[in-house]
Order: structure tokens, then C-alpha cells, then sequence
């Protein structure tokens, strides 16, 4: 499992032993990533010019690119959702690293999705993790509200699908 000091990426956290997160990375963060082994790198930002740089660049170095475009202003949809779990429950991926541009807000609001679908975390628990990776309380208060209606309104059809390594 890579350690947080094992990278100069803005915001890295550790996930798990097969999932990371963090702000974007630079050209030279991409090829510590797949000097740290990582596998697939999942971009949420939606609208950068740094997007096509940084896809070439990661196919460049052999790591699967996997474009996700989330906006900051509206919810993910359904389909969006479905499809970031699509993503981290296929072991084909493993390692994955996942970022927006700061690695807190988008970010943070799908790591949360993923803690409480599949490590059984409260909402509570989840949005703490949010906050201490510095999630933009104020301007994205629609992410909490987000995380607060997951496990009544959106999980089920996540939570019940079996996923994952056997």
C-alpha cells in the first residue's frame, strides 16, 4: 500500500490498499503514480485544458485513463454514480487514483458515496472524512446535502450489487 509520503501530489489519501485520492496531478506526479504502481487514474474535472495533456500523458506511461467529467455546481446524475462504481468495483482497474482539481469536494463526495456503499460508513463518518480533506463546507454545502440523502435515496441499487475481489 503506497504511503502518503510517498508522493508530492496535493491532497493524496489513502482509501484503501487498491484506492487512492487526491488533488490533479502534474506531468511529473503522473509518473510517480506509475512508479508507485498505480493502474488507472480517474479524472472528475470537467472543463481544462490540462484534461487531453494529462490523458496523453498517463497512456504515454502505460496507465489507463478513465475520464469521469463531474461539474462543481450540479449533482451527479444517476448514470454518473453507477458508473464511478462500475470503475472501483472492476479489479481490472486496481490501483486506481482518483481526483478533481483539489482532491476535496468532487472527490471527497464520491469517496464518501463509496465508504458508506461499501465500507458500511454512517453518513456521519463519511462527510468527516470529507471535511478533513478539506472539503469546501460553504460553497458545496449541496455535496453534504448530497452524502446526507445517499443511504435514503440513491444506495440500494449500489449497496446490493455484488462487487469487489473474491
Amino acid at each position: 500500500m503506497l504511503e502518503k509520503s510517498q508522493l508530492t501530489i496535493k491532497n493524496f489519501r489513502v482509501v484503501n490498499e487498491w484506492f487512492y485520492r487526491g488533488g490533479q496531478p502534474d506531468l511529473e506526479q503522473l509518473v510517480e503514480l506509475k512508479d508507485a504502481g498505480i493502474k488507472t487514474i480517474v479524472c472528475l474535472r470537467w472543463n481544462s485544458s490540462a484534461i487531453e495533456e494529462e490523458q496523453r500523458r498517463a497512456e504515454e506511461l502505460g496507465l489507463r485513463f478513465i475520464y469521469l467529467p463531474l461539474t462543481y455546481w450540479i449533482l451527479p446524475k444517476h448514470d454518473e454514480i453507477e458508473k464511478f462504481f462500475s470503475i472501483v468495483d472492476d479489479p481490472s482497474h486496481y490501483p486506481i487514483f482518483l481526483h478533481c482539481k483539489h482532491g476535496a469536494d468532487r472527490t471527497g463526495m464520491l469517496i464518501a458515496f463509496y465508504r458508506m456503499a461499501r465500507d458500511g460508513w454512517s453518513a456521519d463518518s463519511a462527510y468527516a472524512e470529507m471535511r478533513d480533506a478539506g472539503f469546501h463546507k460553504i460553497r458545496m454545502r449541496h455535496f453534504k446535502w448530497a452524502v446526507y440523502a445517499f443511504p435514503r435515496k440513491g444506495a440500494h441499487w449500489i449497496i446490493n450489487r455484488d462487487v469487489g475481489p473474491k
